[in-house]
């Protein structure tokens, strides 16, 4: 494929009394992961990784492929907080609107 640090990544996330996955698009992957540690937002190791062709659209759907694998379907719109207990991944919103990702996958 082209560039090897292009793609999206599942890593483990934390937050208060909660450890996990967060899925995310990169363009530089080991330069935004590093970044991340360093702010203590997520910490090592990297769970996955998908080398995506096609630019930032290609990751985005992608990426949220992922999420609604690991959502059962995708994150409820307008979402924007969750209790720790009831919170299946780090990511608060899709990636994209699901309408939106629905039809741009027929």
């Amino acid at each position: 494929m082209g560039h090897p640090e292009l793609g999206v990544a599942i890593v483990w996330a934390t937050g208060p009394g909660v450890i996990v996955p967060y899925v995310g698009q990169f363009g530089e992957i080991a330069a935004r992961i590093a970044q991340h540690v360093r702010d203590e937002r997520l910490f090592e190791p990297v769970l996955g990784f998908i080398e995506t062709a096609g630019g930032v659209e290609a990751r985005r759907i992608v990426e949220q492929k992922i999420i609604n694998v690991l959502t059962d379907g995708g994150l409820q719109a307008g979402v924007r907080a969750l209790p720790d207990a009831e919170r299946l991944i780090a990511n608060l919103r899709n990636e994209m609107r699901l309408d939106k990702f629905s039809s741009m996958c027929r």
